[in-house]
């Protein structure tokens, strides 16, 4: 074989092997990496129900909350906002319905679900002992609201034209 005609075969061959890497590269970028990707990014699957919730943005109705009410709807609530995150208590004060409470953080996550007796006024905290956790939001719905409908401590509360949409973190 000429000098000429091997080198030209080698290079060729050169250039095949240079597209096939290439050809590969860019296969890997646009169809593998990013399902690997997609995979490791948190994914948020809607439950149900939704709340709908009367909100208590101003002092006076977080003071007020739901005081002297008798009854709720099956799925309805009351939806505390404050301007900074704290860790005050709730009470149940002139409140004849027992309630259940989530406290939720300023990411949306519930951090906490308690229940309340009717009329009790021993301060209802998030969390247990000496150091309370923190939160920005708190929904009071009927007692045993959120177990039975599976809502817990780690779900999302998102509050959305009077309505409080609830997803939960799945793999």
């Amino acid at each position: 074989m000429k000098k000429a005609t091997r080198r030209k075969l080698i290079e060729w061959a050169i250039t095949f092997v240079l597209l096939v890497l290439l050809a590969l590269v860019v296969y890997y970028r646009f169809f593998v990496a990013p399902k690997q990707v997609a995979q490791r990014q948190p994914q948020w699957r809607p439950l149900e129900p939704v709340a709908v919730v009367e909100i208590a943005e101003t002092d006076e109705a977080r003071a007020t909350g739901l005081m002297g009410r008798e009854s709720l709807g099956a799925n309805n609530g009351m939806y505390f906002i404050y301007p900074d995150v704290h860790s005050g208590p709730f009470y149940m004060k002139n409140t004849p319905t027992a309630l259940s409470i989530a406290f939720i953080d300023k990411d949306g996550l519930i951090v906490d679900v308690k229940d309340m007796r009717p009329y009790d006024l021993t301060p209802v905290y998030p969390g247990s002992g000496a150091s309370p956790i923190k939160y920005i939001d708190a929904l009071e719905m009927n007692q045993g609201w959120f177990e039975r409908n599976g809502i817990k401590v780690g779900d999302r509360a998102e509050l959305k034209d009077g309505k409080v949409h609830f997803s939960r973190y799945s793999k």
